[in-house]
């Protein structure tokens, strides 16, 4: 079997996200955080205090976790899968409460949910900030409601509506209202990076990390508009904290395996670019970067296997006219 001249081999590099990959981000871009949060607050609109039973569920799947609230009427789920989920609340006394959660697109989700008693029934539900509940933390603080719907409604539209240009404005308000609110900033963020607006997209990110240093979504989401404005070590820095605190991103890992590719560091890419096959192979680019990655290590029937995938998952996508000229290369050095 003939093999490709070295210099073949640079013929495809992968800079920038395909139509598919960014698909892969609208629906879930990051998947990065893995995070619910679930406020409860008292019908008197206080937040509610500990013990109140809450249910997260996959929709569907069944039970997934199920915790009691904290002194300031919180609980936190990690969920793993990329899923709809369901908060389910029943407590004595008390209307059901069933809100959906969706993950599809945003890492992270914060919800926040009322008690309503129910006509005659007894009940008996303490509060945040008495005596029993302790004091509560800036960070536990609930998010006021106006911010809270205005960035409802922009998740909505990036959501469901993969319209990045329209929830903009939303999250701004959001931010306008309460400028504390630091996912509110991520989610910006990642419209801005859909709208091709990546100076934005830096600024809002920046923003919300120095809100929330822990924001593995705030990191990723960086790390991606810093790839696409070829500021690759400063990608590399921000995916690689951002893969310390969620290193099962398989968009954090792919973008990782890019940053490398694109700085010539092909062996450094290889873990990332292979760890992303793994946790959610029907990301195009990923074979992309394999593809390319085997080119270098001199074995044309695995590049040839990656990059007839990338063409299986995206035909009509940006590289894949690159991508169909490399195969016929690959095939004609074979014959």
């Amino acid at each position: 079997m003939h093999r490709l001249p070295r210099n073949a081999i640079l013929f495809f590099v992968v800079l920038g996200l395909s139509s598919s990959a960014r698909a892969q981000v609208e629906k879930g871009p990051m998947r990065n955080a893995m995070r619910i949060t679930v406020f409860v607050r008292a019908p008197n609109n206080s937040m509610a205090g500990p013990g109140i039973n809450v249910k997260l569920e996959a929709s569907p799947g069944g039970l997934v976790d199920q915790q009691t609230t904290d002194s300031s009427g919180k609980v936190t789920f990690l969920p793993k899968a990329l899923t709809t989920y369901v908060v389910i609340i029943h407590e004595l006394g008390f209307k059901e409460i069933v809100k959906p959660v969706d993950l599809s697109l945003t890492p992270s989700a914060s919800v926040m949910v009322q008690l309503i008693p129910l006509p005659g029934k007894p009940n008996s539900l303490p509060v945040a900030g008495s005596s029993a509940a302790g004091p509560i933390s800036a960070n536990e603080l609930v998010v006021p409601e106006a911010a809270r719907k205005e960035f409802e409604q922009g998740q909505k539209l990036l959501q469901d509506s993969h319209n990045a240009s329209k929830s903009i404005g939303h999250f701004q308000k959001a931010i306008k209202i309460d400028d504390h609110f630091s996912q509110a900033y991520v989610l910006l963020g990642l419209a801005y990076l859909q709208d091709k607006n990546f100076k934005d997209c830096r600024s809002a990110l920046e923003k919300g990390l120095a809100l929330d240093p822990q924001s593995a979504a705030g990191f990723l989401t960086l790390g991606a508009c810093q790839n696409q404005e070829k500021d690759y070590p400063g990608a590399e820095k921000a995916l690689v904290r951002g893969l310390e605190l969620n290193p099962e991103s398989p968009e954090g890992q792919y973008e990782l395996a890019r940053t490398y590719w694109a700085m010539h560091r092909w062996q450094d890419a290889e873990p990332h670019a292979l760890k992303a096959e793994v946790l959610q192979p029907k990301i195009p680019g990923v074979h992309v970067v394999l593809g390319n990655i085997y080119l270098q290590k001199r074995d044309n029937a695995a590049a040839l296997k990656e990059f007839k995938e990338y063409l299986r998952l995206e035909p009509q996508g940006s590289m894949s006219e690159g991508v169909r000229a490399m195969i016929g290369k690959i095939e004609k050095a074979s014959n």
